[in-house]
């Protein structure tokens, strides 16, 4: 028998004032798991940057007729995984800034030493963006990747609890 595996899928309207009422949503979900109050705390996080990234880079007007984020939760009784998916003009600079530093931020050993490292970069005016992700993959102890479709981009981080 397979473990049984606890989902939303919600699409949202790209916006910058439905943030809040998904991230409360989201958390109502992760507590009815019963998952520790950190983990949920951790993960509300991690939606709220990965929604943020979504309405802040994507793109939905043209040809894409897209105009929501899609985002999913998964709870699995070892793992919670959260991908988010957003359409982006296949021309646009922000696929190679995303998965550059999702590859960046993968290569460091621990997350830790990639937040520091975004951080040093950021105040020495050597990076503009991508403290999110890094800031995922060490508060939110998530392991990150990014998939490029078409016009299409989706974030997974994936949480061993």
């Amino acid at each position: 028998m397979s473990d049984p595996i606890l989902y939303i899928d919600r699409d949202i309207a790209a916006s910058w004032q439905n943030i809040a009422s998904t991230r409360e949503s989201a958390n109502r979900f992760l507590t009815s798991q019963c998952l520790a109050e950190d983990t949920i705390e951790a993960m509300s996080m991690v939606i709220n940057e990965l929604i943020e990234n979504a309405i802040k880079y994507g793109s939905y007007i043209g040809k894409t007729g897209v105009s929501t984020i899609d985002l999913t939760i998964e709870v699995l009784p070892k793992k919670i995984s959260v991908l988010v998916s957003n359409p982006v003009a296949s021309n646009s600079p922000y696929i190679h800034n995303l998965t550059k530093t999702v590859s960046s931020i993968n290569e460091f050993d621990n997350a830790f030493e990639a937040y520091v490292n975004r951080i040093k970069l950021i105040s020495e005016d050597k990076l503009i963006n991508g403290l999110g992700l890094a800031r995922i993959a060490y508060e939110g102890e998530c392991e990150l990747s990014a998939i490029v479709d078409n016009d299409n981009v989706t974030l997974s981080a994936i949480h061993n609890h």
